[in-house]
């Protein structure tokens, strides 16, 4: 179960939650992306909290052993002059577990390409944590007819750094991006043949 907490207030929203909220079991803690009110899940689920950095350690230390902590992004350097940016060894010492990799915004808003997302995944396992790559289609390529083929080359793309034995430290999460119509039912189109198809030629 993963969550992103986006703005000052959102995360000091989602700790004030924690805090007042007491669980009974373990595996029980928030809906984040929203700051909605806590929900109750399974033992057997991690839940993974991914705040804005600066917000990494209200959050860790109102959520206590509930929870899981990760970044919204790092760089793609291990090391060197890069004034503001975050390193996954970084994120590694500030006690998180997960790093997203090329969200649709960092892609669509920062430009961010693919082989950067793939220097990204790279840095991420190298440091030992588990790299969560984020794929999805714009709204242009999904009209386009183009989503399948964005998609897979992003998979493609992300998952060639990945060594043999660092597999179970990588999640693929596909995100549609842009909504055509509001007032329409939103219907699932996740590529999920085409995710795994893609994934598959680089497991074998």
């Amino acid at each position: 179960m993963f969550g992103t907490v986006e703005g000052r207030d959102a995360s000091q929203n989602c700790c004030r939650k924690l805090e007042d909220e007491r669980v009974e079991r373990p595996g029980e803690t928030a809906g984040w992306r929203s700051s909605r009110a806590v929900c109750s899940v399974g033992e057997d689920v991690e839940v993974v909290v991914v705040p804005p950095a600066i917000y990494l350690g209200q959050v860790a230390e109102q959520g206590g052993e509930r929870i899981t902590t990760g970044v919204q992004n790092v760089s793609q350097w291990q090391s060197g002059a890069y004034t503001g940016e975050i390193s996954a060894e970084m994120a590694r010492d500030m006690g998180c577990g997960y790093v997203l990799v090329g969200h649709s915004e960092r892609r669509q808003l920062f430009g961010e390409t693919d082989s950067v997302a793939a220097a990204k995944v790279e840095q991420v396992l190298l440091s030992g944590l588990v790299a969560v790559l984020c794929v999805g289609e714009t709204l242009a390529e999904r009209e386009a007819g183009q989503a399948e083929a964005v998609v897979a080359e992003q998979v493609r793309s992300g998952l060639s750094v990945v060594a043999d034995d660092q597999w179970s430290r990588v999640v693929v999460a596909y995100e549609r991006s842009g909504l055509s119509e509001p007032e329409k039912p939103r219907r699932q189109t996740m590529p999920r043949p085409c995710i795994r198809k893609s994934a598959r030629c680089w497991m074998v």
